[in-house]
C-alpha cells in the first residue's frame, strides 16, 4: 500500500512539472563537413518561457524569472525623471517672463546728465525649446536727470516695445543664447516744475537691441538673466546741433536684467 501511495505522489509531481516547466527542445541542423565532404547532422537546444514566466537553461537546468522592461509611455518614474526631455506641451515652447534690473546711457552727455536707473520688461517668447526663437517685449526705464535750467527731482521715463530673434545655443535645461532685433522707445520728463534747459520734454528713438543671456527651465518654470546694448537712432533729447548724427547726447544705453516666468 505504501508503495502505491509513493508511486501516486511521484506521478503527481511529474505531472505538475510537465505543466509548468519548459524542457529544452532539440533542433537538428544538417551541413557538409568542408574537410571530408560528408554530411554531418548536429543538435542544438533552445528554450522558451514556461507558463509561469520562468525560463529553463538547457545546459544547467536552472530556471530564472524573465525581466520585461516597463513601457516608457506608461512608466511614471521614467516620465518624471525625463520630464524635460519630453518637452513642454506646446512642442517648441512658449514662455512668459517679467523682470527688472539696471540701465544707464553710454554717450557722454546723456550719461553725465543722468544717474544709473532701473529697467523692467515683460516678454513673450516663442521657441524656448528650439534653436531659433522669437521675442516680443514691453520695456521700460527710469533715470534721475539733472541739467542746468531743469528743476530738481526730475525723472526721465522711457517706455517702448521690442521684437527680437533669439539663437538658443542648446535645447537643454541650461540654455545660453544670443539675441538681436529692433525696437521703438519714447522718453519723457516727469516731475519737472520748470524746464529752461537744453533738454527737450520728450523724444522718440528707434533702437537696435543686441545681447546675450542664459535661461534655465525646470518643470514649467523659467529663470533668465541677460545683458543688452541698445543702439539708439535719431536721438534729439538734448537738442544737439546735428540730430541724427552720433554725438554725446545720444540715448544709446545698456541694460542688465533678471527675469522669472513660466513655460507651456
Amino acid at each position: 500500500m505504501k508503495k502505491l501511495t509513493s508511486l501516486a505522489a511521484a506521478l503527481t509531481i511529474l505531472a505538475a512539472a510537465s505543466a509548468n516547466a519548459q524542457s529544452a527542445t532539440t533542433t537538428q541542423n544538417t551541413g557538409t563537413d568542408p574537410m571530408t565532404g560528408q554530411t554531418v547532422t548536429t543538435d542544438s537546444a533552445t528554450t522558451a518561457p514556461t507558463m509561469d514566466g520562468a525560463v529553463i537553461d538547457p545546459q544547467s537546468g536552472r530556471t530564472g524569472a524573465t525581466m520585461v522592461p516597463p513601457a516608457r509611455g506608461d512608466d511614471r518614474l521614467y516620465a518624471r525623471e525625463h520630464s524635460y526631455k519630453q518637452g513642454p506641451v506646446s512642442g517648441a515652447g512658449i514662455g512668459f517672463l517679467v523682470g527688472g534690473g539696471l540701465t544707464n546711457f553710454t554717450a557722454s552727455a546723456a550719461r553725465d546728465a543722468t544717474e544709473m536707473g532701473a529697467g523692467w520688461d515683460a516678454r513673450l517668447i516663442f521657441g524656448t525649446r528650439s534653436l531659433i526663437g522669437l521675442e516680443a517685449a514691453y520695456v521700460g526705464s527710469v533715470n534721475d536727470i539733472n541739467a542746468a535750467g531743469l528743476s530738481g527731482d526730475t525723472k526721465l521715463i522711457g517706455t517702448g516695445v521690442q521684437g527680437l530673434a533669439r539663437l538658443n545655443l542648446t535645447t537643454t535645461a541650461w540654455q545660453p543664447y544670443l539675441l538681436g532685433g529692433a525696437g521703438w522707445k519714447h522718453y519723457a520728463l516727469a516731475g519737472e516744475r520748470f524746464n529752461v534747459s537744453n533738454v527737450r520734454n520728450d523724444d522718440s528713438v528707434v533702437e537696435i537691441p543686441m545681447g546675450l543671456g542664459l535661461a534655465f527651465h525646470n518643470k514649467g518654470l523659467m529663470f533668465d538673466v541677460r545683458g543688452t546694448y541698445n543702439y539708439a537712432l535719431n536721438s534729439n533729447l538734448f537738442n544737439e546741433p546735428n540730430p541724427g548724427v552720433d554725438g554725446p547726447g545720444d540715448l544709446h544705453n545698456w541694460g542688465a536684467r533678471a527675469s522669472l516666468g513660466f513655460e507651456i
